[in-house]
């Protein structure tokens, strides 16, 4: 496993990005990803049930890549504070390679004034490069807008998604 080190400002500590299996992650993953799912989700009223069995068959075909951001000085040990998942594909009109973020989140306390969000991001489509991707897509929620960060990485938007929940008698 790659990793790279971030030297932030704001908590004056050493953030270790790197690559990890699923399998490895789940049991620190999870807390983490509650809280996203807390901070970002439209729909409460459905609980988070996350499908394991597909990350672990996305990862055992090569199509998924845990991006991790950790505080301390080995990411074998270190606090898990942030992750990135991302899914390997090929695109369905070109055929080309593409990396689409399933998910990406950085605990509050390491957002403001550490450059976590960017790094974590920059560190993924590093990876996402070296497994071949031409193009890389992440999407922005409007309860957690990351839509600044991502035009000023350089991000071009190419869609708007709209969704609603369905039920067995629903009228269109």
């Amino acid at each position: 496993m790659r990793t790279e080190k971030l030297q932030t400002l704001a908590h004056r500590e050493t953030l270790i990005l790197g690559c990890e299996s699923y399998a490895d992650l789940w049991p620190e993953l999870m807390p983490l990803a509650r809280s996203h799912y807390e901070e970002v989700t439209g729909t409460p009223e459905i609980a988070l049930n996350l499908a394991t069995s597909t990350y672990e068959q996305l990862q055992a075909v090569g199509g998924l890549r845990m991006v991790t951001m950790r505080a301390d000085t080995d990411v074998a040990t270190g606090e898990l504070i942030g992750y990135c998942s991302v899914v390997l594909s090929r695109h369905s009109h070109t055929g080309a390679k593409i990396a689409r973020v399933d998910g990406v989140y950085v605990r509050p306390e390491w957002r403001s004034g550490t450059d976590a969000g960017r790094a974590l991001l920059k560190h993924a489509m590093k990876v996402s490069t070296e497994e071949g991707a031409t193009m890389f897509y992440v999407g922005s929620r409007p309860r957690y807008d990351l839509s600044p960060l991502l035009e000023w990485m350089g991000f071009g938007m190419v869609e708007v998604q709209y969704a609603r929940q369905l039920h067995p008698r629903t009228e269109i």
